[in-house]
């Protein structure tokens, strides 16, 4: 990502400040059950951000092609 551990682990921070809510579960240690994981939150936000992305990909490719239409050769 072009990011270092401790850069990630501070905007990550700044999201869950930003949203009021918990992104990430974790669960310090070794074993199966350690590690981090979205909470059920950070799952619903990241479904709904990813229909919104797809919206906006869909808008903006439409007005795009709209602005930019192919010219027809002139023969």
């Amino acid at each position: 990502m072009g990011m270092s551990y401790r850069s990630a682990w501070g905007y990550i921070g700044e999201l869950e400040t930003a949203a009021g809510f918990r992104l990430l579960e974790r669960r310090p240690g070794r074993g199966p059950r350690s590690g981090t994981r979205l909470t059920r939150e950070g799952r619903r936000l990241l479904v709904q951000y990813r229909a919104f992305q797809r919206e906006v990909d869909r808008v903006v490719g439409k007005e795009f092609r709209r602005a930019f239409k192919p010219r027809q050769a002139t023969p």
